[in-house]
């Protein structure tokens, strides 16, 4: 039995009806964006996605002259495509395409220097660096029909934790004989470390310095001096020190109780710290079914008193002045691990929360070494994915010198960091924990996307007594060693 087929459908030869192909993302753009006043020749080309100009230019005639042969156009749109065709499409090279081209080129010399540096043009397939510059340059979706596209976002912000990703996987699986990755490296982790003038031998020996580079001007924290209005209190303070021990400690605890007992809110706190066994690292443990004989007792912590979640953690390695590397990387490696723990017993907790939100929390880490204080914050940057981040370091004043009051007041300010940060977190906590259930509300949890699919799992948790053979793997600063990249 042959099944007949209306005059009308467009399978049948004999169809009379005209039958306009389906609309391309280019006639959806111009559909909503057909004034030169709203119109943005950058955004235009982002959709195109042509590799040179003279492509570029060659599929606008195309493209446009397709859209004029639409019948059911609107007259306002198909005057606004043939004025764009007319002088010779001069659009193409407005301020908003050199812009486009600009950072097109920019993408590209990222991703290719960074695979020569590596050395791994060979290792990696090409096809791995031509779709992450593809999705660097073309990250403006498709757009539905009736849906004004949105706005293009900087290319290298979306993608750099793809190119990241990519360069751990060369790093961990390319032929090193066994040498140059260290047991304990962060990078087994899915952790890379970040933070300008930080890393150890390895990371610059293996991280492309302008990749370092462009992540760090991206992850760069707006500086904000939270000490002008208590400048007040600077001068006393040094005063008293020139006098004498005992007058400053006396100045510090009339202070320390006038803040103890103010009403102004950025001096109260609403958070403890102890000395005490990180519970998210139990938490780890029981989760993946391992003995919790093993612990970390954690020099201190800041534990939000609200949700009973941990969000600093501090290690001491050592007395002031000792310089011990093994010990300094042991504690290190020590915290990446409680760090992870942290962030995944409240992923854990929260499971069904948007893994965008869940990305904008940073829990702290604080290490005091040697003369020095650093700060480093850790998130949750892309699949099995981290960012290790060092945010700010500090020197500990000991004495009056010439740079005693510079050095007092970065020290200072450090630590209002710390709080400013723990805040932030808080607030991360409370956004997570309205996603999640919203999430929830919303959907079965049956179809519901997990935070657990984005974290990296089946890692052995090891909180081993001491850290053999660091050269490799010791962070420290550029001017410790010159070779730094940055």
């Amino acid at each position: 039995m042959t099944t007949k087929r209306h005059l009308n459908d467009a399978q049948s030869s004999k169809s009379k009806r005209h039958q306009d192909p389906a609309p391309s993302p280019i006639f959806n753009y111009i559909k909503n964006y057909h004034t030169f006043q709203t119109f943005d020749t950058k955004e235009f080309l982002c959709l195109l996605n042509c590799d040179t100009r003279e492509s570029a230019k060659l599929e606008t005639q195309n493209q446009l002259e397709s859209i004029l042969q639409v019948k059911k156009v609107k007259d306002d749109i198909r005057l606004f495509v043939a004025n764009l065709l007319n002088g010779d499409m001069k659009f193409l090279s407005d301020p908003r395409a050199e812009i486009y081209w600009m950072e097109k080129r920019n993408v590209f010399e990222t991703v290719t220097n960074a695979h020569k540096q590596l050395g791994v043009y060979n290792a990696v397939s090409s096809s791995v660096s031509t779709q992450a510059l593809k999705e660097s340059q073309n990250n403006e979706p498709a757009a539905a029909v009736n849906t004004p596209p949105r706005r293009a976002s900087p290319p290298l912000f979306e993608n750099i934790w793809t190119i990241w990703s990519d360069l751990l996987n060369v790093i961990l699986t390319d032929d090193h004989e066994d040498q140059d990755i260290h047991e304990f490296s962060l990078e087994y982790l899915g952790i890379i470390t970040l933070g300008n003038h930080i890393g150890n031998r390895q990371s610059r020996e293996m991280y492309p310095k302008e990749l370092v580079a462009e992540t760090n001007k991206m992850m760069k924290p707006p500086v904000v001096d939270m000490f002008h209005k208590y400048e007040a209190f600077y001068s006393p303070l040094f005063d008293a020190l020139a006098t004498s021990l005992d007058a400053c400690h006396t100045l510090l605890l009339k202070n320390a109780l006038r803040v103890k007992n103010t009403r102004d809110p950025t001096l109260q706190f609403g958070f403890d710290c102890f000395v005490i066994l990180l519970q998210a690292i139990n938490n780890e443990l029981l989760r993946l079914g391992l003995s919790t004989k093993s612990y970390y007792n954690a020099d201190g912590i800041v534990l939000d008193n609200a949700s009973g979640f941990e969000l600093c953690l501090l290690e001491t390695s050592g007395p002031y002045g000792l310089m011990d590397e093994g010990r300094e990387t042991t504690d290190h490696i020590k915290a990446a691990y409680g760090l992870l723990s942290m962030l995944h017993t409240v992923a854990h907790k929260f499971i069904h929360a948007d893994i965008e939100v869940f990305k904008k929390l940073k829990v702290c880490f604080v290490h005091a070494h040697q003369n020095q204080v650093r700060l480093w914050t850790f998130s949750l940057v892309g699949r099995h994915l981290y960012a290790l981040t060092r945010v700010d370091s500090a020197i500990i004043p000991t004495c009056y010198s010439d740079t005693f009051k510079d050095d007092f007041k970065h020290f200072s300010h450090l630590f209002w960091r710390i709080k400013m940060l723990t805040e932030i977190a808080n607030d991360s906590l409370k956004e997570i924990e309205r996603s999640h259930e919203e999430a929830r509300a919303a959907a079965s949890v049956d179809v519901l996307p997990r935070l657990d699919d984005f974290l990296i799992d089946g890692v052995e948790v090891k909180l081993s007594s001491r850290v053999t053979n660091v050269e490799d793997i010791f962070v420290s600063s550029s001017p410790v060693l010159p070779d730094s990249p940055l």
